[in-house]
C-alpha cells in the first residue's frame, strides 16, 4: 500500500540549529519558518513557480502559499 510521500534523507547542512538561549516558543518558530521556507522555496521550484500547482501537490489552499511568501519576506523563488 503506497503512503503517497516520497521519503527523503536529512543531511547534515539541512539541520537548523537550535538555541536554548531564548524562549520555547520563539526557538520553535525560528525551526517552523526554516522548514516552511526551504519547502515552499523547493515546491514552487520544482512547480516552475506556479502557486496553484503548487499548492495542490502540498494539499493546500494557493492563499496559504501567499501569505507564507509574504510573512516570509519571499518572492516566488520558482519564478525568474
Amino acid at each position: 500500500m503506497s503512503t503517497g510521500f516520497t521519503p527523503t534523507i536529512a543531511l547534515p547542512s539541512m539541520t537548523v540549529p537550535v538555541d536554548v538561549g531564548i524562549p520555547f516558543k520563539l526557538a520553535k518558530q525560528n525551526v517552523i519558518s526554516e522548514f516552511e521556507r526551504r519547502y515552499i522555496s523547493r515546491l514552487l521550484a520544482q512547480h516552475d513557480g506556479n502557486i496553484s500547482a503548487a499548492a495542490r501537490a502540498a494539499g493546500i489552499d494557493r492563499m496559504s502559499i501567499h501569505k507564507m511568501l509574504h510573512r516570509l519576506g519571499l518572492a516566488n523563488p520558482g519564478r525568474d
